[in-house]
């Protein structure tokens, strides 16, 4: 926990001393959401968030177009998530996936994956067990393409798709 105050307090030292219009304003609100995401302050954070937001969407005019937006929309669907505001969540993680799609070059990277996974995360909550099935199948099968075999992320996507099988009282396949 001392390591998130600490790196609050240089990220809020640094957004004093930089000017208003420098190019790195818009990350170290991204940062400084991260910071109070971690440490549960949900309400800090998705103030930061929505106003690192805003400066990503004025800083990438005309195209509106940014994997930093994305990264930002997928964090602030994160923490809908986490406080059971399921919809707005699930608005926020299409989005951030609508833009990964757009500006990512790689339609098997990992980011998408992992929005991917928090949609199916989502479509589970909602009960909606089938599709929450497609979209972690569709992660593992971006995971295994993008990273190496032993990745801990890996694992998490086959945990997903056993935990659906289970829940669909499908015991063969939960185990393969």
């Amino acid at each position: 926990m001392g390591e998130y105050v600490k790196a609050e307090k240089y990220l809020k030292r640094l957004l004093s001393n930089l000017p208003e219009n420098h190019d790195e304003i818009p990350k170290i609100y991204f940062y400084l959401g991260r910071v109070c995401n971690f440490h549960g302050d949900y309400k800090q954070a998705l103030v930061y968030y929505e106003r690192a937001l805003e400066l990503q969407k004025h800083e990438s005019e005309p195209k509106k177009n940014s994997f930093d937006i994305a990264q930002t929309l997928h964090n602030i669907g994160e923490i809908h998530f986490v406080q059971q505001q399921t919809e707005i969540a699930l608005e926020y993680f299409e989005k951030a996936l609508a833009m990964k799609r757009l500006v990512l070059s790689n339609s098997d990277h990992p980011s998408i994956a992992t929005t991917l996974t928090l949609i199916g995360l989502v479509y589970k909550r909602q009960g909606n067990l089938l599709g929450a099935l497609e979209l972690f199948q569709q992660a593992y099968e971006m995971k295994k393409l993008a990273l190496p075999t032993d990745h801990p992320s890996i694992a998490d996507s086959l945990n997903h798709v056993g935990n659906i099988y289970q829940e669909l009282n499908d015991t063969q396949r939960a185990l393969e």
